[in-house]
C-alpha cells in the first residue's frame, strides 16, 4: 500500500489527515483533558505541532510503521478525533 486508505461506515468515516485539519487538531489536542489522558500529546500543544504531526503520517505509513487516520462524522462533516494502527509485519 502506498496511499493511506479511506474507510466508510454508516455514521463515520476514517480518512487521511490533511494540513487543512491542523487548526482543528491543535484545538482538540490542545485541551488539558486530552493531554492528561495520553502519553505523547504535550500540554500546551505548541503552534506548528499539528502540521508537523500530520506531515509525518504518509512517510510512517510508507515505511510500514504506523497508520494514522482522522475520525470524521459524515453529517455534519466534522473531524472528531484520530485513530492509529501500529504495524508489525513480523506478526502477520
Amino acid at each position: 500500500m502506498e496511499k493511506l486508505p479511506t474507510l466508510m461506515c454508516k455514521r463515520l468515516y476514517l480518512r487521511p489527515f490533511s494540513l487543512n485539519d491542523a487548526k482543528t487538531v491543535q484545538l482538540l489536542a490542545g485541551t488539558k483533558e486530552v493531554a492528561a489522558t495520553t502519553l505523547n500529546i504535550p500540554h500546551p500543544y505548541e503552534d506548528g505541532a499539528a502540521e508537523q504531526w500530520i506531515s509525518s503520517h504518509q512517510e510512517r505509513f510508507k515505511k510500514d510503521e504506523f497508520m494514522t487516520l482522522a475520525i470524521c462524522l459524515k453529517a455534519p462533516d466534522t473531524l472528531i478525533g484520530a485513530i492509529g494502527l501500529e504495524i508489525h509485519r513480523n506478526n502477520s
